[in-house]
């Protein structure tokens, strides 16, 4: 997952995500699947649906929240990674599979 091209991937087309001052919840009508997250993850989303970078969002975040680029950047991978486990964020040219096809392990 760290050779992950972040601007190769893109929000499933089912997600719809509800932003607040506190964060935000991805909501995706496809799977019945809601995810929530502080306002660093949104920061990230925000940036991943942009597509940007994941040098442009580690440097983004680590100077509006004041942290370590180098833990920043472990953190945007982990959160990818379950972007993309949870069938949330795609890469470029993938399609979801059904919950059936999950289920079955197909």
């Amino acid at each position: 997952m760290n050779n992950i091209q972040i601007t190769a991937t893109c929000p499933s087309g089912s997600v719809r995500d509800i932003q607040t001052a506190d964060g935000a919840v991805l909501l995706d009508k496809e799977q019945g699947l809601c995810f929530s997250m502080n306002i660093v993850g949104t920061k990230i989303w925000n940036l991943l649906k942009l597509r940007q970078p994941v040098d442009s969002i580690t440097r983004s975040v680590a100077q509006e929240f004041g942290m370590d680029e180098s833990q920043v950047r472990q953190d945007v991978m982990e959160f990818v990674r379950a972007l993309k486990e949870s069938g949330l964020l795609l890469c470029q040219n993938e399609t979801r599979r059904g919950w059936v096809a999950r289920l079955l392990g197909l």
